[in-house]
């Protein structure tokens, strides 16, 4: 009996691991939680958009936020500053993106880039090269990307004086899109009748 609790637990641990992890959140965080842990740090959060300059928590920062997907706040990486915003999914609320964003102008890059894709390479094995679609995008931006495991995907977008690194949880998107394709899909199936 009591092997078969541990079996149990363990099963459902496994089936819950988040996709990736970044500083003290996790891919899967409900806003709740993410909100609790903002406030247990004095995590400065606001929705994306609100300019402020408030250096801790504060609640006023999140009004409406039933009716906001990103949120963000200011840190210091690496002796730079720099912008995290967290992302939601729509129905479940879950975190399910993180992008970091530094802005280095006047700064030397390269030295920063290299000490950060090589934290990333020992992580999450040797990140790649990419080409981005949309060609022209490639002449102003470098791409790169590390597959870490079949629910994460990291992306680096880097120009000369700007670095845009996003976590992403491909299991929770993926969810999150064919949430709202039906949800589109049904109110067109709904209204279809009135025209």
């Amino acid at each position: 009996m009591n092997i078969f609790k541990i079996f149990i637990v363990t099963v459902v641990s496994i089936s819950t691991l988040s996709a990736f992890t970044f500083d003290k959140w996790k891919s899967g965080d409900t806003f709740k939680n993410v909100l609790y842990i903002a406030q247990s740090n004095d995590v400065p959060l606001a929705k994306d958009g609100l300019i402020h300059s408030e250096k801790h928590f504060r609640w006023h920062l999140l009004k409406n936020k039933k009716q906001y997907r990103t949120f963000y706040y200011y840190d210091n990486i690496f002796g730079e500053r720099a912008k995290v915003l967290l992302t939601f999914t729509s129905k479940s609320n879950e975190l399910y993106k993180i992008t970091i964003k530094w802005n280095l102008i006047g700064k030397g890059t390269e030295e920063f880039k290299e000490t950060l894709f090589t934290i990333l390479d020992k992580k999450y094995n040797k990140g790649k090269m990419q080409i981005n679609t949309n060609l022209g995008q490639n002449i102003f931006f470098k791409f790169r990307e590390w597959n870490y495991n079949n629910k994460t995907i990291i992306n680096a977008r880097t120009s000369r004086h700007n670095i845009d690194l996003t976590y992403l949880d491909t299991v929770s998107q993926k969810t999150d899109t064919e949430t709202k394709k039906k949800h589109k899909l049904n109110m067109i199936i709904k209204d279809a009748g009135k025209f």
